[in-house]
């Protein structure tokens, strides 16, 4: 009569066994698994900021960013902010075609960050409308040349 508990008790054992080693590896795909979901949020979060705050024409920060940024870049020294305005735009995209109109929002772009330090801040707002927030002294350089 003690032959029998004590096989019954090591077969419990071994299925208690393979049960342990199965979970450990299925809790092991669940790390894994919940890792890599992580990563593919925090990646998909950096594209949708980065489509958040920049125009897909130009490459420009959009309206959005320029809002955030400008009050922590308000201080005592003096400012300047400057907006352009592309006049009869409808005309120039009726004209040349969209393609043509984006290629010179482009060119503006790339112009004014040619001339623009990293401390400046730069957007492109509603109705192809350009902002530049510049220090003082970027404002006299500009002025002068």
């Amino acid at each position: 009569m003690c032959v029998v508990p004590q096989r019954i008790l090591v077969t419990d054992l071994s299925q208690w066994f393979n049960l342990q080693r199965i979970t450990f590896f299925a809790i092991f795909l669940l790390v894994l698994l919940t890792l890599y979901i992580y990563r593919m949020m925090r990646q998909n979060n950096r594209s949708m900021r980065k489509l958040a705050y920049f125009a897909s024409i130009t490459g420009a920060h959009n309206r959005a960013y320029f809002l955030q940024e400008l009050p922590g870049r308000l201080n005592s020294e003096p400012k300047a902010l400057i907006v352009l305005d592309i006049d009869n735009a409808p005309t120039i995209k009726n004209l040349y075609g969209l393609g043509r109109f984006n290629c010179l929002l482009r060119h503006i772009k790339e112009a004014l960050d040619q001339q623009m330090d990293s401390t400046e801040l730069f957007c492109m707002g509603l109705n192809e409308r350009f902002c530049c927030f510049w220090t003082a002294q970027t404002r006299i350089r500009y002025i002068s040349a």
